[in-house]
């Protein structure tokens, strides 16, 4: 009877035990989906909660960064703003037990509709692609432009009708490119520099029937070493006597060429023999005071007297070059090619431009033009690097900076700066790269196109900007009957140069066909609110003016 009893009692046991063991739980695992993660502005997203273990049923609690709670196991929210946000997921089972995780999710900007009007005046077609090259217009309403690897300078009509096409190298070699932007003198010369690759740099004359009217290939080179002149982004100054062009390679400098015969008159050089570091990569700008400016890339900004360059010699020392020594931006980096612009900061002429440092974040700068003195520095922190790009000057006194922008961030677009209180006025934020220098109209608008092919027109407005036009080039121009044939695998128009705006209020823009780049094209465009460049801007778009002298006014 004992031993019957005492079997019970451990059969007993034993079921409890077991019962035990059946309600052990296996730990709480807490995770979810977010439906679209990078989102935008004002798009609905939806949290998905996916839960396990422990003792159902659980109870969830969404926390997004400080903007909202939710609850349930799917929720849905919409963001008003663009920025990252933390989603945390709170799970709690039947028994009180808790479990987290916890997400970020990109929201960015909303997407900018098309919008606006713009009619085609006419499409020209180029052979190869552009990197830099930005188009200019004569004053009989001709247009000059060329591309990177066609190796010639073409001529438009102001209707659109090519008028000629001309090889800028007489015997390009292999890799030669032409990355120099035309400028026309009032005469009607047109100025281009080429090629960047095996020292075959020149630069060209071209009188307005293409005929050439001077070749010149006599680059500075230090004593015992072999001439290999690049021009890259360099927009030759125009003088009252002389031309001035800046090159890199061996040796890079600046130097002054007679407008009437293309001779060498003087070039820059310093006691050791040697040209200023870095040559020249953009520039040459001459501001009011008669002085002439470059940029060497990641070696800083010179400037020189212009009146040093215009008397024959060989060789003169540059008056200034500014390496940031402050502490302001160091290790200055990329930006090798952006355009520079000059306005009055204080009352002092000012040279202005665009930088990146060694945090690899973009600034906008403006230096005294005498001295190289810094006037202002303003980090766009926000910003992503640039390495082309440029500025240009509103009519109230405010850079125009053209930025690139970071791969699921929306730092791209464009940022007003105001050097006289050296700080970011406002940024008008897209998920593109502005790789071209922008352009400000009559009316104080913005124009600046994208590499991925749109075209934006904005109206500045304290902190705030309104968009009166967005539109895809590509779709204007393949749709467009007129051109459909030439164009109809243009489906993304990348643009890498300036936009240019006529005294008419045509804006002229170039692009690339983006895949197989051996097409390009010049669009002249309209746009109701556009009635031609700012007057009262000093420097309202790349080279000054629709001619790209060059030359501060």
């Amino acid at each position: 009877m004992k031993r019957q009893l005492l079997t019970s009692i451990l059969l007993a046991l034993a079921v409890l035990s077991c019962g035990k063991k059946e309600e052990q739980t296996t730990p709480l695992m807490v995770d979810f989906t977010i439906s679209s993660n990078p989102c935008f502005a004002k798009e609905e997203v939806t949290f998905t909660a996916n839960v396990s273990g422990g003792q159902p049923p659980y109870t969830c609690e969404w926390k997004v960064g400080d903007a909202a709670t939710l609850s349930g196991a799917t929720a849905s929210w919409t963001s008003e703003t663009n920025g990252t946000y933390v989603v945390v997921l709170k799970a709690t089972d039947a028994k009180g037990n808790t479990g987290e995780r916890s997400k970020n999710l990109v929201v960015n900007p909303a997407q900018v509709s098309a919008q606006g009007e713009v009619k085609v005046k006419w499409v020209g077609e180029l052979e190869g692609y552009t990197a830099m090259t930005t188009p200019a217009v004569a004053d009989d309403g001709s247009v000059y432009t060329a591309t990177r690897n066609s190796n010639k300078l073409y001529k438009f009509s102001k209707d659109g009708a090519k008028v000629w096409e001309k090889d800028i190298l007489v015997s390009p070699k292999d890799g030669s490119l032409i990355l120099g932007t035309p400028a026309i003198d009032t005469d009607g010369t047109v100025y281009i520099g080429g090629g960047t690759q095996n020292g075959d740099g020149v630069l060209v004359a071209f009188k307005p029937d293409g005929s050439i009217k001077w070749r010149f290939k006599d680059f500075f080179a230090t004593e015992g070493s072999t001439l290999a002149p690049a021009i890259q982004g360099v927009t030759a100054g125009i003088g009252d006597n002389n031309v001035y062009i800046g090159n890199t390679g061996t040796s890079g400098s600046i130097l002054s060429v007679s407008k009437a015969d293309g001779k060498r008159i003087n070039y820059l050089k310093n006691s050791a023999g040697g040209g200023p570091a870095g040559g020249a990569r953009a520039g040459i700008l001459i501001s009011k005071g008669g002085y002439l400016h470059w940029s060497g890339g990641l070696y800083g900004i010179f400037g020189a007297k212009m009146s040093a360059l215009d008397t024959a010699g060989d060789g003169v020392a540059w008056d200034w070059s500014s390496f940031y020594a402050s502490g302001a931006i160091t290790n200055a980096k990329t930006n090798a090619n952006a355009t520079l612009a000059a306005m009055e900061v204080g009352g002092k002429p000012a040279l202005v431009g665009m930088m990146t440092d060694n945090r690899e974040k973009t600034k906008v700068y403006a230096l005294d033009a005498a001295t190289g003195a810094e006037l202002a520095v303003v980090d766009v922190d926000e910003c992503n690097t640039q390495d082309q790009g440029g500025v240009a000057v509103t009519g109230d006194g405010l850079i125009v900076a053209a930025l690139k922008y970071t791969l699921g961030q929306d730092d791209g677009g464009i940022a007003l700066v105001d050097p006289a209180q050296s700080r970011l006025v406002s940024h008008y934020r897209v998920m593109e790269n502005v790789s071209g220098a922008p352009a400000v109209d009559a009316a104080g608008n913005i124009h600046f196109a994208t590499e991925s092919g749109n075209y934006y027109v904005v109206k500045p407005s304290g902190s705030s900007f309104e968009t009166i036009v967005k539109k895809d080039i590509a779709e204007l121009v393949r749709t467009d009957d007129r051109y459909a044939g030439t164009f109809k695998d243009l489906y993304k128009a990348k643009i890498w140069s300036g936009i240019v705006i006529g005294d008419d209020g045509t804006v002229y823009i170039q692009f690339t066909e983006n895949e197989l780049r051996i097409q390009g094209g010049i669009a002249a465009i309209t746009v109701d609110v556009c009635t031609g460049p700012s007057t009262s801007s000093p420097w309202p778009m790349m080279g000054q003016n629709r001619r790209h002298t060059n030359r501060q006014q």
